[in-house]
């Protein structure tokens, strides 16, 4: 696989620290975006059967794991 070329701009963060801009080269992993299929962990519209029972209250000595 080629190099790319990576430059990273200085910023400053909220607390104040300086971070330097930097320029590195690393290897292409891949597409850019793409996600590998064995990687990804979402399932839209998977119905997990689980809510929030508000009613619920664990009886004392019970254990709540």
């Amino acid at each position: 696989m080629a190099q790319i070329k990576v430059n990273r701009k200085s910023y400053i963060r909220k607390d104040g620290t300086v971070v330097k801009g930097i320029t590195y080269y690393t290897q292409d992993k891949g597409k850019p975006g793409k996600t590998p299929d064995s990687e990804k962990f979402y399932h839209p519209k998977v119905e997990m059967h689980w809510h929030k029972d508000p009613t619920y209250r664990p009886k004392q000595g019970e254990l709540t794991r």
